[in-house]
């Protein structure tokens, strides 16, 4: 239904563009954007929306396995059927006391209302018939600033530019790391073209208004294009958005406690994450931030989980993982006693488990086992490498990847776990120093998804995390300069600005810098593997190029929304 209703909205919004009536065509887009997340924030604002989500939560431990009560006289199958119905239920009755228009929505002229007159809004819209381009600037009422079809660019013409003719384009660069697809000449490639495409457009339509920030509202594929890397844009704070109605009540972070809850190494193999922990102590802790730390062992879902609710900001430094077509399943990685170590020795930690499962296939290369009272196991064979992922019915998510005799194992806390639990209530900030963590869904009406979107739903004000794999060395440099102004920014911090001025201190860093502020860090650390790789960071761009980050691929990782 939610991929009908958003089929006919583009159609809709192309035709009201053709005839000119451009405020309507862009209410008529927007509506059809980030479906499931705009209902998610909606529900949670009013108790019966709360008790929809609840009766979800149940329904998704049930769907792990969970055992629902066995009645008199029924078998398992007929109780966990029992349980589902009742629960299904109980979501249709607490759906129905929704009131019918629930969702915030925007139209250009709220948008002309609320936005300080040096901001402009870029809404996208991507269909067979090309690409609607709406810019809006203050003041904007009945029609927007700019309004224009860019008819060459189908949604299909950006699919095969982002994904590739032979499947070797950025898309698959970024996401399928093992064939070695050159990403700085995959980005390169892409930048280039979506510049000519439409930055420049955009630009042309922004020049001589005094504009400083644009917010740019993607659609399907552009999600994955960092928009704040076009050249043509350079002159602008870029920053998205996932619909337009978020724009209207902007999400103000706001540090009431300075309460800091900073995760590194979860997984043992990030040693210079622990650099990204000490950087954030030394610069917020002095300006009054109350700092825990969880680290290595330590830094389990359990631990991180009970520390959250009394934390404002929360600092992951260590792996993520991004599904873009199952987003649910994009998580961050965290210790397990039994998955790490296990793995870490060279044993397979779901062995036992596999060898007794009852196998059932579940796609191309894939297959499920329920273990009755415990959970599910879902492994997967693609190209040699293997991924087993254990769904406890207890709520835990364990996993392994297997590639020839190596191994690596961790806890998940996935974007399922987050969305429906309770820690990131009292969270405004998340800072994920995590591979491709700011990724989000390509599912039609339901784009803004993935962590970013979990994490928001959850609680969080704002999230800012890479886009796409970063190396160790951007990462601890971004952190590091990010925190050095958060410590200085006030209570109100204005993060948009603070990732755009980090991002901007990474693009022009010489090596001679990049050395001086790698040494620093080493200094300031008391971890040895991390001052060892820091050390040896520091060696490398002593003989590399002038100035070591000006790829988009290394200054433009980070994203904030």
């Amino acid at each position: 239904e939610a991929e009908n209703f958003a089929h006919s909205s583009w159609f809709l919004a192309f035709a009201l563009a053709a005839e000119g009536e451009w405020a309507s065509s862009f209410r008529c887009l927007d509506r059809s954007k980030s479906l499931r997340s705009r209902y998610r924030s909606a529900l949670s604002r009013i108790e019966a929306g709360r008790a929809a989500l609840a009766a979800e939560r149940r329904l998704v431990s049930l769907s792990r396995g969970a055992n629902g009560t066995i009645g008199e006289g029924l078998t398992r199958a007929a109780a966990d059927v029992s349980a589902r119905a009742k629960l299904l239920e109980e979501y249709r009755q607490a759906r129905a006391q929704l009131p019918a228009a629930m969702l915030a929505e925007a139209d250009v002229g709220a948008l002309g209302r609320v936005l300080p007159s040096d901001q402009a809004v870029v809404a996208l819209g991507a269909g067979h018939l090309g690409t609607l381009v709406f810019v809006i600037c203050a003041g904007d009422s009945d029609r927007p600033t700019a309004g224009f079809v860019l008819r060459e660019w189908t949604d299909q013409r950006w699919e095969d530019l982002l994904v590739g003719e032979d499947e070797d384009g950025w898309v698959y660069a970024i996401a399928d790391q093992d064939r070695l697809i050159d990403a700085r000449a995959r980005l390169a490639d892409v930048l280039s073209r979506a510049d000519s495409a439409v930055g420049r457009p955009i630009a042309e339509a922004l020049a001589g208004r005094g504009i400083r920030r644009l917010s740019v509202i993607p659609h399907l594929w552009l999600h994955l294009l960092p928009f704040w890397a076009l050249p043509s844009l350079a002159a602008f704070d870029v920053s998205s958005e996932p619909y337009a109605a978020a724009l209207l009540q902007p999400a103000t972070v706001a540090f009431d406690r300075r309460a800091c809850l900073t995760v590194a190494d979860p997984t043992l193999d990030l040693w210079m994450s622990m650099a990204e922990s000490d950087a954030i102590e030394r610069e917020l802790g002095p300006a009054g931030w109350q700092i825990t730390r969880l680290a290595l062992q330590t830094a389990t879902v359990a631990n991180m989980t009970a520390g959250l609710p009394s934390a404002e900001l929360l600092h992951f430094g260590g792996h993520g993982m991004a599904d873009v077509s199952r987003p649910e399943r994009s998580a961050l990685r965290l210790y397990d006693d039994v998955a790490t170590r296990e793995a870490a020795a060279g044993r397979d930690p779901f062995g036992a488990l596999a060898a007794g499962a009852a196998w059932q296939p579940a796609g191309d290369g894939e297959r499920v086992a329920e273990i009755p009272g415990a959970g599910v196991l879902h492994e997967i064979v693609f190209r040699g490498i293997g991924e087993r992922r254990f769904e406890a019915a207890a709520g835990r998510t364990l996993w392994a990847r297997y590639e020839g005799a190596t191994a690596r194992g961790a806890e998940l806390w996935s974007a399922q776990d987050i969305i429906v639990g309770d820690a990131m209530s009292g969270c405004q900030l998340a800072l994920l120093s995590s591979c491709q963590a700011g990724q989000g869904g390509l599912a039609i009406g339901d784009e803004y998804a993935g962590l970013p979107a979990a994490l928001r739903s959850a609680g969080a004000r704002c999230v800012v995390a890479p886009l796409w794999p970063v190396s160790e060395d951007v990462a601890v440099l971004f952190v590091a300069e990010f925190v050095s102004g958060l410590a200085s920014a006030g209570p109100c911090p204005d993060i948009h600005g603070l990732v755009h001025k980090a991002r901007l201190s990474l693009r022009d860093m010489t090596a001679g810098e990049a050395v001086a502020k790698l040494t620093a860090l080493r200094s300031g650390s008391t971890d040895r593997r991390a001052r060892s790789r820091l050390a040896a960071a520091a060696r490398r761009h002593e003989s590399g190029p002038p100035r070591p980050f000006a790829h988009p691929y290394d200054w433009a990782v980070f994203t904030g929304s």
